[in-house]
């Protein structure tokens, strides 16, 4: 599956000015890059592709993230996750939020245990919370929705 990963030259150094500039952690620019890898990658190598407080989507179309446009997804925290699509579409790509063909997973992780729900907390305190582990007695329902691609059994919306 390596050998099938081709980055295009300049590509990373695109990365790293724009990620200085944007000071949006280290996750979210890995997601930036898996979107620049994903663009060079095999066809069948990868199954699903799951988007989660990008930035960017490093494309401006799903059709050529080299996964089966079906099996393209984005989740999105609507509140303190202000590193979404945060960058201009000439630097990280488009929001992957607004990728036509992509499908949606619920952005509800308040149910996580970490979620911060106060409307004066930072902008960024939830842009991890779409993997925080539920409270007891209650969901993380962007969590359980990339568990759901994972096993197979997530419907498009």
């Amino acid at each position: 599956m390596a050998a099938d990963l081709v980055i295009e030259e300049g590509d990373l150094e695109v990365l790293r000015d724009r990620t200085s500039e944007a000071s949006s952690g280290l996750r979210s620019v890995t997601v930036a890059t898996a979107g620049i890898a994903m663009r060079s990658i095999g066809k069948d190598v990868v199954d699903d592709f799951v988007y989660t407080g990008s930035p960017g989507a490093a494309v401006h179309s799903v059709g050529t993230l080299g996964v089966n446009p079906e099996h393209t997804w984005v989740s999105a925290i609507p509140l303190h996750d202000e590193v979404q699509g945060m960058g201009p579409d000439s630097s990280f790509g488009r929001d992957p939020k607004e990728l036509e063909g992509i499908g949606h997973l619920s952005g509800d992780a308040s149910g996580g245990d970490g979620y911060n729900p106060d409307p004066n907390a930072g902008k960024y305190v939830n842009h991890s919370a779409y993997f925080y582990r539920a409270k007891p007695n209650e969901h993380n329902y962007s969590l359980e929705d990339i568990g759901k691609v994972i096993a197979d059994t997530m419907e498009r919306k």
